[in-house]
């Protein structure tokens, strides 16, 4: 018995994973899974699920001897590699299912040489027989279903995933807790993305600067956060990474609304006229009807805050990148005015008629 999502030698014999599953990588496709079981005095049981053609299962006889080299086709060149799996099958209804089909084609080939107006109790053998062959033969169909103490039920549509997740050294434990990592690091993703959205807002640079001022101790703390939290690696545990992510939003919260009440008073005295100025021509350019009257606002914007020499406002590049994208970021332009249809050319006059004036 070798443990479970181990690396297994694919010289070791079938029956050496007697009663446990075998995972087969591919490098260039979906994987396949085995399973070897006795069947009393019969050649071991060989099961395969192929997950490209899922609800499927085929088995075959394989000597007790057979390497698994052998019996599953492995190669270093095409496969990662061969794992042990706990023990898996299918469905109980799948059982069900493979039977009835079972009593019907035993059925129906003994009624068809003329068994069944036989009355004799001899009939059943014959039948009997058919049956297993039947059961034996035809192809498994049903789900997968993975023996698993994990509280995460194993199938089809997440085994792989949580097999590749163990080999590579993460433990049932956090595993089981990923969708919950999942749910938190999108918290993060969402304040990272809502400030990388205000950063790329030329008016919410203006209108509120505290918010871009590393100098400001509530935007500090929140750039120290966001650093801290982009230091954190894959390995974090989950009730730090779930408290920085709560610290985050605190610190966004606090130096959003630090800015928002401050406004354009966070810059000195002696520049305030000109950032009032600055914002009226900033909501000029997203209002522009015109590409005309656009262009001419963005150039004055830039002639403004060049003046004004402020590190946390928008540069001359950022400002610049409005015109190629042709809108600040989160703000509806206006839609031009399309140019008035030309005149038709005048008519020329005819020649004059007998007693017209000049």
């Amino acid at each position: 018995m070798e443990p479970y999502w181990a690396p297994v030698d694919p010289d070791l014999h079938v029956r050496d994973l007697e009663g446990q599953g075998l995972l087969l990588l591919r490098r260039d496709g979906p994987p396949v899974l085995y399973r070897v079981r006795r069947r009393g005095p019969l050649p071991h049981a060989w099961e395969r699920y192929d997950f490209r053609r899922p609800w499927l299962t085929l088995g075959r006889p394989r000597l007790a001897q057979t390497s698994l080299r052998r019996a599953t086709g492995f190669d270093p060149r095409l496969h990662e590699g061969l794992y042990a799996t706990p023990d898996w099958g299918l469905a109980p209804r799948a059982r069900s299912v493979r039977a009835l089909v079972s009593v019907a084609l035993a059925t129906g080939v003994v009624a068809a040489a003329g068994g069944l107006t036989d009355r004799s109790f001899l009939v059943i053998l014959p039948w009997l027989a058919l049956f297993l062959v039947c059961m034996w033969v035809l192809p498994r169909v049903g789900p997968l279903r993975v023996d698993s103490v994990a509280s995460t039920p194993l199938t089809s549509a997440n085994l792989v995933e949580y097999a590749r997740r163990r080999i590579a050294g993460a433990t049932a434990r956090d595993i089981e807790l990923l969708p919950h990592v999942r749910r938190v690091r999108a918290r993060i993703d969402r304040i990272r993305d809502e400030y990388a959205r205000l950063r790329s807002d030329v008016v919410e640079r203006i209108d509120h600067p505290a918010l871009f001022d590393g100098t400001d101790p509530h935007t500090a703390n929140l750039l120290a956060t966001l650093v801290q939290v982009d230091e954190q690696g894959d390995d974090v545990p989950v009730a730090a990474l779930e408290e920085l992510a709560t610290e985050l939003e605190m610190a966004f919260a606090v130096a959003r609304r630090n800015a928002e009440v401050r406004g354009i008073d966070h810059v000195p005295a002696a520049h305030r006229d000109e950032m009032r100025r600055a914002a009226k021509i900033a909501r000029l350019v997203d209002g522009a009807s015109t590409d005309g009257e656009r262009t001419a606002a963005l150039h004055q914007l830039n002639q403004v805050l060049r003046s004004l020499a402020l590190h946390y406002l928008p540069t001359f590049d950022e400002v610049r990148a409005i015109e190629v994208d042709g809108l600040t970021p989160g703000r509806r332009r206006t839609a031009p005015v399309p140019p008035a249809a030309p005149r038709p050319p005048r008519r020329p006059r005819g020649p004059s008629r007998p007693g017209a004036r000049p």
